[in-house]
């Protein structure tokens, strides 16, 4: 691709998110809080809407926002130094359990307690606690190290305005099995099913798939309960349960492995 025809393309990429985020606002009747670092991380919001688009379409519950400031606007957290309590998040309420879609949320992973890291978007299971205690490794010990464990998580999902080059790809599998307790290859487990309410983790990718990269990630979800979704520079801005001019279809992930983890 040209740099030209790059250009072009995430230009239009950021007029359908502001597009999207100015619906968003009327829908909600809230403020956009927009400063440099959030016109920076538009990818980042774009994928967020295109995931809460995707809770409000299923018709399985009621989705709303939460912890707006003083002035009813919603902040948007975009970077993985924010305390999570001091930004907006959606709620989403599916059979009176009310799950959270948050920004950068630091996870500690199930596979060692030092293995800790911050994926752009979590769906919580309800009632998650954000831990914030203070090590003396981290920042000297001046600031609180704000994180989830992994048995709270039930999707993170990943956003990269870059193209799908197989390191990437690779990346997220290995971000993937970190931040889900809830998988495990060695079980013979059912975790995805069409009825699902919640996507499989996801990685949203500016670039589009070709040839052999196309081949790696359609590879990846045959192998792993995850979608990627590539091609958002170039007019792909929805996620469907069935295909439908420019929507991806997508994977869900089975109930059943919710409800069990709710009962942990």
């Amino acid at each position: 691709m040209n740099a030209k025809k790059a250009v072009n393309t995430e230009t239009a990429w950021l007029r359908r998110v502001e597009t999207k985020v100015r619906g968003f606002c009327a829908d909600y009747s809230v403020t956009f809080a927009v400063g440099s670092r959030e016109r920076a991380a538009s990818f980042e919001i774009g994928c967020l809407h295109m995931l809460v688009k995707n809770y409000e379409d299923a018709l399985f519950g009621s989705v709303s926002v939460q912890n707006l400031n003083k002035d009813n606007e919603f902040r948007y957290l975009t970077s993985p130094s924010g305390n999570p309590e001091n930004f907006s998040w959606f709620k989403f309420t599916i059979k009176d359990e009310a799950f959270e879609i948050r920004q950068q949320v630091r996870i500690k992973s199930h596979w060692h307690a030092d293995v800790a890291f911050c994926p752009d978007i979590v769906v919580l299971r309800p009632n998650t606690k954000i831990e914030d205690p203070k090590y003396p490794e981290y920042a000297g010990g001046k600031r609180r190290f704000f994180h989830v464990l992994s048995n709270q998580v039930v999707s993170a999902h990943e956003c990269k305005s870059l193209p799908p080059f197989p390191e990437l790809l690779v990346s997220f599998i290995g971000m993937f099995g970190a931040a889900h307790e809830w998988y495990n290859p060695r079980l013979d487990t059912d975790y995805l099913s069409e009825d699902g309410i919640h996507p499989a983790p996801c990685l949203y990718v500016g670039g589009d798939t070709m040839g052999m990269q196309q081949r790696m990630a359609k590879g990846l979800e045959t192998t792993f309960p995850v979608n990627i979704v590539s091609g958002l520079h170039f007019g792909k801005f929805r996620m469907s349960r069935k295909a439908d001019n420019n929507d991806y279809t997508i994977r869900y992930l089975a109930d059943s492995l919710i409800e069990e983890n709710l009962t942990k």
